[in-house]
Order: structure tokens, then sequence, then C-alpha cells
């Protein structure tokens, strides 16, 4: 916190919701956001194009547009044996779980972050014991109907976030991070005549937005390995859904202006949660606190110096680089040119960097959960997604499973410590016991009333303290400077290492 005050306009400025929700915990800066992940709904435009479809607007609108190209030939090696969409990452993969959760977003999380997706911030109550839970597992699973089965290992040197199948033209959706459009957009394959080109007639194909990941299962033919989908790849922010959760009622409900206040609105009244999912949200460096104040000082420039904006490029826009765009700078159109020597394809480009900016610019961004018990959490929709995407189970088992696995855990844990952290780490402020927002709440709170107040007060002693530093470091940060100018290099002698 100390070093970020002292060099906030240096590093933090120009940088989206990844200050907030990476950089930030409990109100504290706590690290320096390097690069994002933002995961989009890859599609293939060339198809869309041809048969008029538009970018799915709702997960029920995806599954249908996947029903319809599942089956067919998408790669023109003359089989009808392709997919309607890519979802689910290899078996290995920690994050294979991402389709699954953000479409529980769309389901749950309404007033941005604060607001909670996997833990109702104010009474405690766990999603996975919501009929929002239930509807998230049935909509995976109708989905994945239409998506090759999860392998149990990654194909090749491919990361958990790419889609392989999508790439060789064998998908025509894909649920991916940055690396899709990447990898996608350099690889130039000989295409088979039979496969047609882009159309040039549509107009709505450049303002498309999506995300999303996975590893899309492995093998192809010859022929379709050898398909390219550069210059074909559409992208768009995920879609959403019509109906959210009402904790209270403890049923869906259909959106409107004030239950959905960040929700697309459509024509004919239609109101569309579709909260950006940005899964880890990307990569941070921290600062170990045992270290001297000089020696901090001088880690934090070495790591503010990487991530200014004119060199930050390598880290957002290099192929080989999983992460994406971070700073406002790598989004501008002004700064393309910086992406294309690259080699990315000049369309596919500008179609991902508008789907990657309206989902940054989103005020209703949904993440991976990271509190106390997060490691618990993750484990049963990992789970969840290896009992739908690998092993086909229905979602009547993966709820009974999870359940009960949930109660397991919950019941060895410490719940008011659970629910303190988690409002930690999403910002919310506990409203006063007069504002109940529910009947069940005023319970809840007696029964933890003791811990939650005490939790309090350690914030407010951890708050009187962030003012002390701030004070402290005005103080004291002309000292450090001058300390930070003794050190220098040692010149040449036989105890001097030069690396080039």
């Amino acid at each position: 916190l100390l070093l970020l005050h002292a060099n906030a306009r240096q590093t933090c400025t120009h940088i989206y919701a990844h200050r907030s929700s990476v950089a930030v915990f409990g109100g504290q800066v706590m690290s320096i956001p390097i690069s994002g992940f933002m995961p989009l709904l890859y599609y293939r435009l060339d198809i869309f194009e041809k048969k008029q479809v538009l970018p799915p607007r709702t997960w029920d609108e995806l599954i249908k547009i996947a029903e319809r190209f599942n089956g067919t030939d998408l790669d023109g090696d003359g089989l009808k044996n392709d997919f309607g969409i890519c979802m689910w990452q290899a078996q290995m993969c920690p994050s294979i779980g991402l389709p699954l959760v953000a479409i529980l977003a769309s389901l749950v999380q309404t007033h941005g972050l604060s607001s909670g997706l996997y833990i109702e911030p104010y009474s405690g109550e766990s999603v996975l014991q919501t009929v929002a839970w239930e509807n998230a597992l049935t909509v995976a699973a109708n989905l994945s109907t239409f998506a090759p089965p999860a392998p149990k290992y990654l194909s090749g040197t491919t990361d958990c976030s790419y889609m392989p199948l999508f790439g060789q033209g064998r998908c025509a959706m894909a649920i991916a991070g940055p690396n899709q459009f990447k990898i996608d957009s350099i690889a130039r394959r000989a295409t088979p005549p039979s496969v047609t080109s882009p159309a040039t007639n549509s107009s709505n194909s450049s303002n498309s937005s999506s995300n999303s990941s996975s590893s899309g299962g492995s093998g192809a033919s010859p022929v379709a390995a050898a398909f390219s989908v550069k210059g074909r790849i559409g992208a768009a922010i995920f879609p959403g859904s019509s109906e959210v959760l009402d904790w209270t009622a403890k049923k869906m409900v259909p959106c409107d202006a004030t239950r959905c206040p960040h929700a697309v609105q459509y024509p004919g009244g239609l109101y569309v949660n579709a909260p950006p999912f940005a899964a880890m949200v990307g990569f941070a460096a921290f600062i170990n606190k045992k270290f001297t104040p000089v020696e901090q000082l001088v880690t934090y420039n070495l790591i503010s110096q990487a991530v200014r904006p004119d060199n930050s490029w390598a880290l957002v826009a290099e192929p080989s680089h999983g992460g994406g765009p971070t700073r406002t700078e790598h989004l501008k159109p002004s700064n393309r040119r910086k992406w294309q020597q690259y080699g990315y394809d000049a369309g596919d480009l500008d179609r991902f960097l508008t789907a990657t900016t309206a989902a940054l610019e989103s005020q209703n961004i949904a993440m991976d959960i990271r509190s106390v018990g997060a490691n618990n959490f993750t484990r049963i929709t990992y789970r969840a997604a290896v009992m739908l995407g690998g092993e086909q189970k229905s979602p009547a088992q993966v709820l009974y499973e999870t359940q009960n696995l949930y109660n397991v855990i919950l019941n060895a844990s410490n719940r008011a410590e659970l629910l303190r952290s988690y409002r930690a780490s999403i910002g919310y402020t506990l409203p006063p016991v007069s504002n109940s927002r529910c009947s069940g709440c005023a319970r809840h709170t007696t029964v933890l009333g003791a811990a939650l107040i005490s939790s309090l007060v350690g914030a407010a002693l951890l708050a009187a303290g962030a003012v002390g530093s701030v004070w402290l470091l005005r103080r004291h940060r002309l000292r450090l400077l001058r300390r930070l100018r003794r050190i220098l290099p040692p010149g040449p002698g036989r105890d001097t290492t030069l690396c080039v």
C-alpha cells in the first residue's frame, strides 16, 4: 500500500477493473496487476455470417445455436462430425469449471462484485444450496450435449484455456481465454477449398463480443488439422440470463431495471443479466513485507517499470503469453499496430479487442472466489465440471454429490471466518441491523454476532493503521529515496559478475 501510494500515478492509472479485483483485498492494495485474463465467447465468423446467425444474447440462445451447428461439416473434410461448441478444458485442469461458473454468475450476480456470487454476503447462505446452482448445472449439461467430452489430459503443449478443436475448425464456438485468439489468429494453414470464405456483407460482425475457456478435446483428421480459422474469428462477451436468483424468496425471478441494473436491455423489454466472468482475472506481483523498506522500494520500482504502458506490451500481446489487455492503452485503436506487429489478422484483432473492451468496461464483472475456503469451493465446481463434461452425469446426480460434498466441508469449517473473509474479498460492507433485507438474517446475525463484531473492530483498527501508514509514507518517503540512491554499482573487480 505504501509503495503504490508513492507511485500510484505511474502504476495504477489506466488499469481497468483489475486494480480492484486483483490488487485489492479488504479495501487495501495488496499487489501490482501485471496482465489480464478475460475469457470470451469465440465463434466462426464465416459460418455465422453465411447462416445469418447473430451472437447469442442468452445461454438458451447459445444452446440452440450449438445444436444447429453440431453434427455438421465445419472444417471442409466432408464429414458431418463437428461440434456446436468447445467448452470443456481437460479434466487435469483446475479451471475446468469456468463455463459452469460463468453460467452461474449470470443467474446470481446482479449488482456488481460486492453483491456476491458464491455466498449471499448478508446472510452467509451458499449459492450451492439454491435453485440457481441447480439451474446452472442444467444449462451446462444441455450445452455439453453439443460439445466434445472433456479429455483427461491436455493435448500437445497448449494450456488449459485454449480449445484446439476450435482452431482446427471443428467447433462452431468456443469458451476460451485470450490465447484462443492469439494462437488461432497467427496460425496460417492451408484451408480446404470446400470451406466457405468469410462473408463481407454482414452488418453486425464487428460489433459483437464474447468470453470463455476450454480444451475442446484432442485429435483430428489430417484435413481438419490443416484448417485455419485465421481471419474467421468472431468474439463476444458471454451470453446471460433473463432470470436471476432472489435470495430471499429462494426462487428465480425475471430481470428488470431494478433487479438487474447492469443488464443489457433489448427491444421488447427483455433484460439480460450478462456479467463478464474473468475467472482468475489475471496475473499480479506481490512484494514480501519481510524485506527492508529499501529492498521493497527497489523491487517495486522494477515491477512498476515492467508494467508501465510502454513496457507492458510483451506481457499482454506476445503470442506465447496467455494473458490479455490490462490497461486502456492496450485497447486504443491508435495502438493496433503494436498488436499487428506480432502477426495477428487485423479483422480478428479488431473483434477481439472490441469484445475485450466491452467486458472490461462492465460494472458487473464476476471472478473466481478468493477468500478463506476458496479452494474448497473450487474443488466442488471442479468436481461438478468433471462429472458433467467428462463423465456425462445427469444434473440431478451432480447436484446431489456437490451438495453433499459442500455439507461435509462446511460442517468442518469456521463459518464466521468464511463469511468475514468473503465479505472482505468482494468489498462488502455490513449494513445496520435495522436495515435487514431478509427475515432469516436477524437470526443468523445473532448466532454470529460476537464473531462479526470482532471482525468489524479488527477492520476498523486495520483502517486506522492504513491511515497512519499513509502519514508515515509522506514523512519518510524522501528518507527512503535518499537511502535508495546509496545503492551504487560495485564496479569492476573479482567480486563482480556481469550478466548479459
